[in-house]
Order: structure tokens, then sequence, then C-alpha cells
């Protein structure tokens, strides 16, 4: 009886690992994150739309609403939104403008960081970044976030 209960026991580690691992690669076939890309740039900015307050996109009916049929159409054939929702950062700023993302483990599961880095040049660019998240994953911006910063030339003085 003793052996039988400690074979279970000495089983029991190997059996929850491949039960996690299932659960991972389950997981994994909807990656965390996801830019979307080869999308034209919005020429346009749309109100409501900043980089420090991205616009949530849970369904197709409300990209769609937002940004035209022509260019959701695009979108929603790379999104599946039964999955994942979009993030759409939108901005105005210099060319050298830099968004990218991180991803973290917590105690609440996985969260995706988005970083700002402000460029130095003072050229005005539109910047258009969306991207795909897997539902049940949190997201934030940077907290460490600042706004662009510009050197002063000695003409400016």
């Amino acid at each position: 009886m003793y052996k039988t209960v400690a074979v279970a026991f000495a089983l029991l580690p190997v059996i929850l690992a491949r039960t996690a691992a299932e659960d991972i690669e389950k997981a994994s076939a909807v990656p965390v994150i996801k830019e979307i890309t080869g999308l034209r740039m919005m020429a346009t900015r749309r109100q409501g739309f900043r980089r420090t307050k991205p616009q949530t996109f849970e369904s197709a009916e409300e990209l769609t609403s937002a940004i035209g049929e022509e260019a959701a159409e695009k979108i929603i054939e790379q999104v599946g939104f039964e999955e994942q929702f979009l993030v759409l950062f939108q901005w105005a700023g210099s060319g050298r403008d830099k968004l990218s993302f991180r991803i973290e483990e917590t105690e609440e599961g996985v969260k995706v960081v988005f970083k700002y880095r402000p460029g130095v040049t003072r050229d005005l660019r539109p910047h258009t970044h969306l991207y795909a998240i897997r539902k049940r994953v949190g997201w934030e911006i940077d907290p460490k976030d600042r706004p662009p910063r510009f050197p002063r030339r000695k003409q400016d003085r």
C-alpha cells in the first residue's frame, strides 16, 4: 500500500508538468502579441487617437466604424477576434520616435508593457502602430514613459 502511494506521489509532478506543458502548447497557438504590419499609414489623424491613450477594438464592427471598411478588411484577415483584441496607437511626432513592447510574467499572469522612446529630430511625422494581443493578457503603457524632449539649438536661445 505504501509503495503504491509513494509511486503515485512520485509520478504526480510528471503528470502535472505534462498537463501544464499541454496548456502552454495550446495557448501558444495564438501569440501573446503580434504587430500588424504591411498596412499603409493612416494619412489623417483621427480624433481621440493618441500615443498615451491608445484605442482598443474587441470586435470587427468596432474596428470598421473607427477606421473605415476598406482599411478594416485588410486587418480583419490577420486577426481572430475570438482569441485576440487590437490596440491602436496613433500620433504625430519626430520621425525617429519608437514604440516597443516587452512581455512580463506577473502574479496575475502575462502582461504586455509598451515603451515609447522619443526621437530627437524636429520633423513632424505620423506614426501608427497596431498590435493584436491575446485575450486574457493584460497590457499597459510603461509608467516611466516621458514626453518628448528636443535639444535646444543655438538660434532658439
